[in-house]
């Protein structure tokens, strides 16, 4: 009977501890997110993109057509260029240039003037590293947390809240099969 209950609570408490012992740390995941990016020495060579596309923004019960750039370089200076036809609405083009040179960033709008981009925003910009911010986060003082699992347009996902030594913290979402143990 002793030998019985021991085997049965040996077995209960294996089960119970199963999922932690394949729990992973918020490290493993961004390690196998990276790895599944390229790897480490690859994502390293990298030194800017330019994506280009059309934008569709809906707007006033109305489709707005117009195409967009976006130009990143490391570590942290981008540049995102949109350009909006308002012919629908009587007006012209309308010109959206937002920039962050890795020390300061602006915002001109044809419609609504320039800004200077600063708190939040521009720290945000600021800890936006090319190619992506995982890559050197514990250099730059930048803490990741697990946060658990999720589900993202019925994808599953794992969640990390990635606080950054300045500026505001953020949840990033990685897939689940990318991040997957094993």
């Amino acid at each position: 009977m002793t030998r019985t209950f021991v085997a049965m609570t040996g077995t209960a408490l294996v089960l119970a501890l199963a999922p932690y012992a394949a729990a992973q740390t918020a490290d493993e995941i961004v390690e196998k997110h990276l790895a599944a990016m390229g790897g480490r020495a690859a994502l390293s060579k990298l030194t800017g993109q330019v994506a280009t596309g059309t934008v569709v923004v809906s707007a006033q019960g109305a489709d707005i057509p117009g195409s967009v750039e976006i130009t990143r370089k490391a570590p942290n200076k981008g540049r995102t260029l949109m350009k909006l036809d308002l012919s629908a609405f009587g007006a012209g083009e309308m010109i959206v240039d937002q920039r962050c040179d890795g020390k300061t960033a602006f915002s001109s709008n044809s419609m609504q003037g320039d800004r200077e981009i600063a708190g939040d925003q521009l720290q945000s910009m600021l800890n936006a590293s090319y190619p992506t911010p995982l890559l050197a986060y514990k250099e730059a003082g930048t803490t990741i947390e697990l946060q658990g699992k999720d589900q993202i347009g019925g994808r599953a996902v794992i969640v990390l809240l990635y606080t950054p030594k300045t500026g505001p913290a953020s949840r990033m979402s990685r897939e689940g099969r990318s991040c997957a143990a094993g």
